[in-house]
């Protein structure tokens, strides 16, 4: 600013600004201007202008390649990939493609590329298998645990367990050879034990339900119910069974019955006397006839309660009551009779 002042009478208004310094203007013609070329720096902001002079080899970099030369790769890093996975793009990217389930996240501040695998599962629905499945001594399981169904080398099916012994072998709350679990605890749809060389003829219509405490069938051939060691072919819990010859054996022992009284000859004639005996045929079988009683129409004592079974054994009862007493009167009638003989000889003599 240029401020006149006069006689110390201070600076007189206004001032007057002055735009340039006064020597400033030999700023244009400075010294080293020349190797600009005589151009103002904007002009070299232009890049088909740079080529309006030339620079010495002397004054450019050993790492600079000169004009008509040819750029190596090991002039731009030591490290450069030419191809991933035998993948070369020449001039251009390569890219990665995510799969399935997967998903890629390339993170160029740090260098890095991340993969993540969703854990959705996969639809094993969606596949068809072109080839044999090995499970590589491993379960197919819902929860990937060891349990759920196991197929060994030998073919074999074990259902929790891995060394099963029959074709398909069931391991839970008890022990089957085969079997098909229901929801019912401790019961079984289908329980048959298949033996080598023995191929069972088995029909199930519907649902077959079976305790495992009361059936149980061995690799000899005993079945048991009630009981899990049968040494008959057919053994009941009950004590009773059927013999190899095919003889039915009652459980009569004092160990298997309670209140046990006597039957009295007047409860046994009472029961002989109501006995009807009948022919018939049952209505399964209309070719083969029979004897027997009517339930029904017999006494509740040698009848079930429901008035529809009768029990061989309760008739077998009754009539040896019966014959034990007619075998007492005819004892005591032929008593009499040989009394009677030794009375008539001695009739005889005294005439």
């Amino acid at each position: 600013w240029l401020e006149i002042e006069v006689s110390g009478d201070g600076a007189m208004t206004p001032r007057h600004r002055l735009v340039s310094v006064p020597y400033s203007f030999r700023a244009e013609n400075a010294n080293n201007s020349d190797e600009l070329n005589y151009q103002s720096a904007s002009y070299y902001l232009n890049a088909s202008n740079i080529n309006a002079g030339t620079l010495s080899d002397s004054r450019l970099s050993a790492n600079v390649t000169r004009l008509g030369s040819t750029i190596e790769y090991t002039e731009i890093s030591n490290n450069i990939v030419s191809s991933i996975d035998g993948v070369t793009n020449d001039g251009g990217n390569i890219d990665l493609v995510a799969g399935t389930n997967m998903t890629i996240t390339p993170n160029d501040i740090a260098n890095t590329i991340t993969f993540d695998a969703s854990t959705s599962g996969d639809n094993l629905g969606n596949h068809t298998a072109t080839q044999n499945i090995n499970l590589n001594g491993h379960y197919l399981s819902g929860d990937g645990e060891n349990e759920g169904i196991y197929v060994p080398n030998n073919g074999k099916v074990g259902i929790n367990t891995n060394s099963p012994v029959y074709n398909l072998d069931v391991v839970g709350d008890g022990f089957w050879a085969m079997a098909v679990r229901s929801g019912v605890t401790n019961f079984y749809e289908a329980v048959i034990i298949e033996d080598s060389g023995w191929q069972p003829d088995l029909t199930v219509e519907g649902s077959m339900k079976v305790s495992k405490d009361t059936f149980l069938a061995t690799d000899s051939g005993n079945v048991g119910i009630g009981t899990t060691s049968p040494i008959y072919p057919l053994h009941m819990g009950s004590g009773a069974y059927c013999s190899a010859v095919g003889a039915w054996t009652n459980a009569s022992s004092r160990k298997y019955k309670e209140n046990i009284e006597e039957l009295t000859k007047e409860k046994a004639i009472s029961v002989l006397k109501q006995l009807k005996p009948v022919e018939f045929n049952y209505k399964i079988d209309k070719e083969d006839k029979y004897v027997g009683f009517i339930s029904e129409d017999v006494p509740e004592l040698v009848a079930t309660k429901d008035r529809k079974g009768l029990c061989s054994m309760d008739i077998v009862g009754v009539l040896t009551k019966v014959v034990q007493e007619q075998q007492t009167i005819n004892e005591g009638l032929l008593q009499r009779i040989s009394e009677l003989e030794k009375e008539i000889k001695q009739l005889k003599k005294q005439k």
